[in-house]
């Protein structure tokens, strides 16, 4: 391993761990746990050693360069380059006016609509779409659907459950948020794993 005339190997471990633990997980997705992306952002940050040439603070570069490369690991970990049109088995493709001669819109063509749904729904498993920006946008029209809710929405809260919250779980409770009606036992389902989430958290629901 590479390391800056100016420090340790402990002391380039110690700064490698700091932003490892940080960045990782925020780029959890899919299989990959907190514990794999802390492994591969140190991955990342050794091999970006190679690069460093002293002329910015460590921290700095290191922190840039792995945040980087775990934004294009998880992009790749779920998007899919190869469009069915490049290679069409009805040769209808125009590369030109990246269009089709057959159908009146690529959405139209069964193929290239199964591909599309396909990656839309990794997107949605990639960038999930935030509790915050549905708060936001709904807050005229929200329901208080228990005591601590109006509490949950401070910024720290928030970024915690939009970490935290499972994904099966997301959807019921946008629809909380938004005043639709969800049924008692799911609500209850919700506002439990909610309090698990956040008491991991050290959060108490004095602090709510």
């Amino acid at each position: 391993m590479k390391t800056p005339k100016t420090m340790t190997e402990a002391e380039v471990l110690q700064t490698i761990n700091k932003i490892a633990n940080i960045l990782a997980p925020r780029f959890r997705f899919g299989c990959h746990e907190i514990s794999d992306m802390k492994q591969q952002a140190r991955v990342f940050a050794i091999e970006g050693l190679e690069l460093y040439d002293d002329t910015r603070p460590l921290e700095n570069f290191l922190w840039t360069h792995v945040r980087n490369r775990l934004h294009n690991f998880k992009r790749d970990g779920y998007t899919r380059l190869d469009k069915p049109c490049y290679n069409c088995k009805y040769d209808a493709y125009i590369h030109e006016t990246d269009e089709c001669s057959l159908c009146d819109t690529m959405m139209t063509c069964p193929i290239y609509y199964k591909w599309f749904c396909r990656n839309e729904a990794k997107k949605n498993l990639i960038e999930p779409i935030t509790l915050t920006h549905v708060h936001d946008e709904n807050e005229d029209r929200m329901k208080v659907f228990n005591e601590a809710d109006e509490d949950l929405f401070n910024a720290e809260l928030k970024c915690v459950l939009d970490r935290e919250l499972p994904i099966l779980l997301r959807a019921d409770y946008l629809r909380m948020l938004s005043g639709v009606s969800v049924p008692k036992v799911r609500r209850d389902q919700i506002q439990e794993t909610i309090i698990e989430i956040l008491g991991e958290h050290g959060y108490t629901e004095e602090d709510w």
